[in-house]
């Protein structure tokens, strides 16, 4: 809940780090990407995409997921 609850800046500097954009980035475009990129705006498009997944799990009333070795257990 505290997750939906933040700005969109807010979320990208708790939960995104850039490593995580620039490693995005390198496996959507290998190519395109050769040196170390500036990953700001993918952090961003990142977190906005992980915010907006929390935010549709919680209307839908999923408050608590729970992954133990690679199965997911959620309660409403």
């Amino acid at each position: 809940m505290a997750g939906v609850a933040k700005s969109l800046d807010e979320f990208v500097e708790q939960n995104i780090s850039d490593n995580e954009a620039r490693d995005l980035l390198v496996d959507r475009l290998p190519n395109f990407f050769r040196t170390p990129v500036k990953a700001k705006r993918q952090r961003v498009r990142l977190a906005s995409s992980r915010q907006q997944l929390l935010a549709t799990m919680v209307l839908m009333g999923i408050n608590r997921i729970v992954v133990t070795k690679g199965r997911i257990s959620a309660k409403t």
